[in-house]
């Protein structure tokens, strides 16, 4: 910008005085969608289960405690914090908003993304980043903020846009832009409440493309299915935890962040960690997490339980402010640095987040920051950023921001020389490589005859002392603040503390050499098990566990062995003598022994205890907590001793002398 014109602008912005309740380019009167029933079947992909098993919700799913208020968009803005900008800032010549705007758009250092509705405004948000088209496509209910903001880094890994839709009807504006598009895939995140089959159903009409919708009984749940087909095509690096205490508030200032390191999202209550989401954390550990929002939407008891499962517990930060606004200037502070090629400027008052959210992906991709404002004032959060942050131009997002503050914005940002970007806090999307950890040799295998699925083990009790000399270690699952599978009036942690017990004894009166990970109620890491357990140089290492479902008449045993084994080796001959012993002592369901690949990888065990193992390995599913026939013959004295039993005999027909 040459200093005649730097002067001009600078004289012009001085001198616009302009009323802050006027309302530019935004003529969406709508504020609820009509209320629907409920009674529906919904289409979900993911499972959140260790096994795989289904886990099919009725059609009167309630949201927990923590959730269910979620997505209303109820909570009142925080006034109390921000300072208004009044006439004295500005001077006294009459000048209406739109030659002012029209005039910084002529001079480079602004530009505005806007349409009539927030239908529209996504339809352009579209357009300015995806003008070729797109192969994927998110659709997310335009009144239900969370599910747009935890669908944000899902759309940047499909290099998507987000469109919004009614609940009960696909907008004209938002079918010609699928039509303009032309994807192949098209993502639905939400119920079908939220958006119904006949919107989906006009979706593959205008589209073409085959449709997925992801959804879970909670915003929880739902998080952890979106961060699951994540994980399925990328590594696991970092996680952002939001709480539904405090609804979107909180959680949009990330949006931007997650996008652009293309990094989940993941939704918890203020005081609890839904199971789906556990889930996902068992079999993805992250190597660190960033929690927003403060005690009062997101208790340490939740950050305790999630940092339980990180590969570094201690890697763990709380980003929090007074308000959103400051919550907002702190991710900044955190995230991005003070010369930035672009800086999006979008409304922050609950009924308009929704520009907020469309944005999200586009600022991913231009890995750029989003500051979210009140439509009449700039907040005193920001003073800080503003003096030291300098930008080549600042892009609204929407309409309704009066033009005294994007002219404040635009001045404040205005950068005196070519902006630098330099990079802040890993900036970048995550390219992580999901590597098997290194392995030591496994032990030369026993010259024994090798039990296979059509050659059922032997059924003799093996003599006092056929394991002397031989180091078992015992895994009791889940423990502490973890409780596992709950079902029938049972906690999983306990069953399988009692059971390993049973196990432990037995192998012991073998002449085994028997460590337990746990002896007590405590937690650790799934990763840190087996970590623990090779020092010892154990010929097999065993974790229990029993399992659930939401369909009580599922039950059965399963035991999960390695990779490196499927043909043949000491973890698949012990995973099916365990199985065949379990299923003739109680007569449960045979699930088969089986093996799972961590996504992205072709050789690396799913299952953390399996893949951290040097040496032989594997994960014993006793049987559902969630049937209750089978709890009924399991949990009691001597059914859990007949447990222990059936696993140890099945350890000692292979290892045993």
């Amino acid at each position: 910008m040459n200093k005649a014109l730097k002067r001009l602008t600078a004289g012009l912005l001085s001198a616009v005085l302009v009323s802050t309740n006027l309302a530019i380019g935004y003529a969406d009167s709508e504020t609820t969608e009509p209320s629907q029933s409920t009674n529906v079947q919904e289409m979900r992909i993911g499972d959140g289960t260790e096994n795989g098993e289904r886990k099919d919700q009725s059609k009167n799913d309630q949201y927990n405690e923590d959730e269910k208020n979620i997505g209303q968009l109820t909570e009142k803005d925080n006034d109390k914090a921000v300072s208004e900008i009044n006439s004295k800032d500005y001077g006294d010549i009459n000048a209406d908003d739109k030659n002012s705007e029209d005039y910084l758009k002529a001079l480079g250092v602004y530009d505005k993304i806007s349409g009539k509705d927030r239908y529209e405004t996504a339809v352009r948000i579209s357009q300015s980043g995806w003008p070729s088209g797109a192969d994927s496509v998110v659709i997310v209910n335009a009144f239900n903020a969370m599910e747009g903001i935890i669908s944000t880094p899902l759309a940047s890994m499909n290099k998507a846009p987000i469109l919004v839709t009614k609940n009960t009807s696909l907008p004209k504006t938002v079918a010609n832009e699928l039509r303009r598009l032309k994807p192949k895939n098209v993502y639905i995140v939400g119920s079908t409440y939220n958006v119904n089959s006949s919107v989906e159903k006009a979706i593959r009409s205008a589209s073409g493309a085959g449709v997925t919708r992801i959804s879970g009984a909670t915003l929880g749940d739902t998080s952890a299915r979106i961060a699951e087909v994540m994980a399925k095509n990328i590594g696991i690096e970092e996680i952002y935890v939001v709480s539904s205490q405090n609804g979107p508030a909180d959680a949009l200032s990330i949006a931007a962040r997650a996008a652009e390191r293309v990094q989940p999202i993941l939704v918890t209550g203020k005081a609890s960690v839904s199971s789906y989401v556990k889930n996902f954390l068992y079999r993805f550990p992250a190597d660190r997490a960033y929690f927003i929002g403060g005690d009062g939407s997101m208790q340490n008891s939740v950050l305790d339980t999630v940092k339980g499962y990180l590969s570094n517990k201690n890697n763990v930060k709380r980003i929090s402010g007074s308000d959103r606004h400051y919550t907002n200037a702190k991710i900044l502070d955190e995230f991005y640095s003070t010369n930035e090629k672009l800086v999006y400027i979008s409304k922050s008052s609950n009924d308009a987040l929704v520009d907020s959210i469309s944005v999200g992906p586009l600022a991913g991709k231009m890995n750029t920051p989003v500051i979210i404002t009140p439509t009449n004032r700039v907040s005193k959060a920001y003073d800080k950023y503003l003096q030291t942050a300098k930008t080549a131009k600042v892009v609204q997002i929407g309409g309704g921001i009066t033009t005294a503050v994007m002219n404040h914005f635009s001045k404040s940002l205005e950068a005196t020389s070519s902006v630098v970007v330099n990079p802040q806090a890993d900036r970048g999307r995550v390219r992580k490589a999901v590597q098997a950890p290194k392995q030591k040799p496994a032990p030369a295998p026993v010259p024994r005859p090798t039990p296979t699925p059509s050659t059922p083990a032997v059924t003799e009790i093996p003599s006092t002392g056929a394991l002397r000399g031989r180091t078992i270690v015992i895994d009791p699952g889940h423990g502490g603040h973890d409780s596992g599978a709950t079902g029938s009036g049972q906690m999983e942690k306990h069953l399988t503390l009692r059971t390993a017990n049973y196990t432990a004894d037995y192998l012991r009166s073998l002449g085994a050499r028997v460590i337990m990970t746990r002896t007590t109620d405590v937690y650790s890491t799934p990763i840190s098990r087996p970590q623990f357990a090779n020092q010892y140089r154990p010929d097999l290492f065993a974790s229990i566990h029993y399992n659930s479902s939401s369909n009580s008449s599922v039950g059965g045993t399963e035991v999960f062995y390695q990779l490196r084994d499927k043909n043949g080796g000491k973890s698949k001959s012990a995973a099916q003598a365990i199985l065949n012993n379990i299923v003739r002592t109680f007569g449960t369901v045979n699930r088969g022994i089986k093996t799972r690949v961590l996504p992205g990888t072709d050789n690396t065990d799913y299952l953390a205890v399996l893949r951290g193992s040097n040496g032989p390995a594997l994960l014993v599913e006793g049987g559902f907590v969630s049937n209750p026939s089978e709890m009924n013959k399991i949990v009691n004295k001597i059914g859990l001793k007949a447990m222990g039993e059936a696993i140890g005999r099945g350890i000692a027909q292979i290892f045993g002398r």
